[in-house]
């Protein structure tokens, strides 16, 4: 990541972990420590990061964003523990440490995660700093792209194994714009609610190509590295796609045609973003970043 890249990075996203700290500090026993275990491994904040960095480029209050983003990293981090079960993908490691069932109990994680994705929802209504008709815009926003995550998960469980080049394409596409997609066109969107009503209809549109573009190449970028990183690099366990023969951008495709499908979805994020001018500047920068990352 370029020097510049870096410090804006990591600036939003010190500015979401002042704002985590306070949520989970102290928490011992039940099921707040099982979450706080797990929203404070060592994370990229990419959500909310994204959520500030629309914020600056819109010229929307960074302040005015605190429990929207809260919001998304509760999602978020709940979908892990979730995806980490051994119902799916059941895995061991996340960001190098034992994911929360291995750590608490199968049972103790499952009731955690449903614990924060009520937390996500509770701390965004009970803000009364935003406008009621915002809050309820954002709510729905969030509830919407769980929703689809969930869909996601059930379609990544169940992908089917065979079909056509053009099928399987078609049908990775589908399930990670909902698992992978989802939550990061959320988090793009969400600023767009605090504009004018005149100026959102047309922001959304932009933020919601760019999102399906940034979050494809997320999800490329991810299963390349899953066969060109170690785990020890990753800080989670690479191989459970590959043992439920579940179908990735690179089984289906090839390595070398993923890295240029992931290259085709880089510059068409980046071309979305172009009538912002030198506001887009990060987050264009950040899909380079996001193609050329080695964790």
């Amino acid at each position: 990541m370029k020097a510049e890249n870096t410090s804006d990075f990591n600036r939003l996203a010190n500015i979401f972990n002042a704002w985590l700290k306070p949520q989970v500090s102290g928490s011992a026993g039940g099921l707040a420590e099982i979450s706080s275990y797990t929203l404070q491994l060592p994370g990229k904040r990419l959500r909310p990061v994204l959520c500030l960095a629309v914020a600056e480029m819109l010229d929307v209050k960074l302040d005015s964003l605190r429990t929207p983003c809260l919001s998304l990293e509760y999602i978020h981090v709940y979908s892990l523990i979730h995806d980490d079960l051994p119902a799916l993908d059941d895995d061991s490691l996340r960001r190098g440490q034992a994911t929360a069932h291995i750590k608490f109990g199968e049972a103790a994680a499952l009731l955690a995660a449903d614990h924060l994705q009520a937390q996500a929802y509770k701390v965004l209504t009970s803000d009364r700093s935003i406008p009621a008709e915002t809050r309820l815009a954002v709510l729905d926003t969030i509830a919407k792209a769980s929703m689809d995550l969930c869909e996601g998960q059930l379609l990544d469980v169940s992908a089917p194994k065979k079909g056509t080049f053009e099928q399987q394409l078609a049908e990775l596409e589908k399930r990670h714009s909902l698992k992978t997609g989802a939550l990061i066109r959320a988090a793009l969107s969400i600023p767009s609610h605090f504009l004018p009503e005149l100026e959102r209809a047309a922001m959304q549109s932009r933020l919601e190509e760019f999102g399906h573009h940034f979050g494809l190449l997320f999800q490329i970028t991810d299963d390349i590295l899953d066969v060109t990183s170690s785990e020890e690099a990753m800080g989670k366990d690479l191989s459970s796609d590959e043992e439920r023969g579940t179908p990735t951008y690179v089984s289906v495709c090839g390595l070398e045609r993923a890295q240029e499908l992931a290259a085709e979805s880089a510059n068409l994020a980046k071309k979305s973003l172009s009538e912002f001018g030198e506001k887009a500047g990060f987050l264009q920068s950040l899909c380079d970043v996001i193609r050329l990352r080695d964790r």
